[in-house]
């Protein structure tokens, strides 16, 4: 048959609806269900978890924190883009092998930065207000939030759909309540009660499985997760710097913010976006923006440019923005391939820094926190050892 028969054949067949779609025979996926842990001990500063020894596989964008939780002695204001995982302040996720695949401090800090100018409408108006986002918890009424497990642990956050259960089988999730004095409101303290971990857990086909124990057998099997490291510094003149050393791997992205206290809340009492005259970044002999910034549009732009290599939706007015005090700046990186991929090296032997100019020297000390964001490689072994690679 000719090349032209052919095409003409073809075109016959779907102006007609005569084209077939065969269905695969057999799923990958053989059940799919929410399994409920419940926090073990009586500790009232920690609530901990213990995952079972299956072979599962957890969607965590699916998976959530479930809790009741009451205020004593005023609200908690949730407002302004904040949400129940701001009850939070330390998470952790220990590998049954004892190996530390996630330790965030003052999660909730980077999560209301990095929150408030990513998400979008839709997500808030969806997906957080289960998480509390925008609401108050009046004192003493009793709620209940649903906070998803990407909210709360950088483990999780990942842009790959399903984490192995190579992973998280037989491990322990610790999560460290955040004192009621660093929350925005007037309540003394707060009460969790009915504290649920609800995982999203797929169960595989037996020749997925072994396909699947193949490849960690070899050390080919690797989840990719988004973490960051924080350095911070007391401001107390005009003249702000800042520098990291660690070796990180491929740093994508720097956020930074001021405060003047210790609250969860890292620029709702800072002055807004004009508060920085001047900011820039450097590793070695490379400056993020190339040219020292000195407009807030400017830095407004950093952060729709940080959000179009993502290829996501940017829907955070230049308004909004004009009441934080966020930084960000994505690093020289290639759009074409994800993120974990490309970015800025960060070895030991070099530093991430930052040289900024307040606009007004603080009347008392300022609070600067910078986050490098990285992408943290988990390699299992098996069920018994894990190798964790920044």
């Amino acid at each position: 048959m000719t090349e032209m028969k052919k095409k003409s054949l073809e075109n016959l067949v779907k102006t007609n609806g005569l084209d077939l779609t065969v269905n695969i025979p057999e799923s990958v996926v053989v059940s799919r269900q929410k399994v409920r842990y419940r926090s073990i001990g009586s500790n009232l500063s920690q609530i901990t978890f213990e995952l079972s020894n299956g072979e599962s596989w957890v969607a965590p964008q699916s998976s959530y924190l479930k809790f009741k939780v009451t205020s004593s002695g005023g609200d908690i204001d949730f407002t302004n883009d904040g949400g129940a995982w701001e009850l939070f302040s330390t998470v952790r996720f220990i590998h049954n092998s004892g190996t530390e695949l996630a330790h965030d401090k003052h999660r909730s800090r980077y999560q209301y930065a990095r929150g408030r100018t990513e998400k979008t409408v839709s997500w808030k108006d969806v997906v957080g207000i289960m998480a509390g986002v925008n609401s108050t918890l009046v004192d003493g009424v009793t709620q209940t939030f649903h906070v998803p497990l990407n909210m709360l642990c950088s483990l999780f956050d990942s842009e790959m759909k399903y984490c192995p259960s190579y992973i998280l089988a037989g491990g322990r999730f610790e999560l460290e309540r955040e004192s009621a004095s660093n929350l925005q409101g007037t309540a003394t303290s707060f009460a969790f009660e009915d504290v649920e971990l609800v995982m999203d857990e797929l169960v595989l086909a037996d020749d997925v499985i072994n396909a699947m124990n193949s490849l960690s057998a070899k050390g080919d099997l690797v989840w990719k997760s988004y973490s960051y490291e924080e350095q911070l510094v007391n401001a107390s003149g005009n003249q702000v710097s800042l520098q990291l050393s660690k070796s990180l791997g491929r740093v994508y992205e720097v956020l930074l913010t001021t405060q003047t206290d210790t609250s969860t809340r890292p620029e709702g009492n800072g002055g807004g976006a004009s508060v920085w005259e001047t900011s820039q970044f450097r590793i070695n002999n490379t400056y993020f923006p190339a040219q020292e910034c000195t407009d807030v549009k400017q830095r407004y732009l950093q952060h729709y440019d940080a959000r179009h290599a993502d290829g996501e939706i940017f829907d955070y007015t230049f308004t909004d923005y004009g009441t934080t005090t966020v930084v960000k700046q994505t690093l020289e990186r290639n759009q074409v391939l994800p993120k974990s991929t490309s970015g800025a090296h960060l070895s030991s032997s070099s530093s991430l820094q930052f040289y900024g100019k307040l606009a007004v020297a603080p009347s008392a000390n300022r609070i600067v926190t910078m986050w490098a964001i990285h992408c943290k490689m988990i390699t299992p072994y098996g069920n018994q050892k894990v190798i964790v690679e920044m």
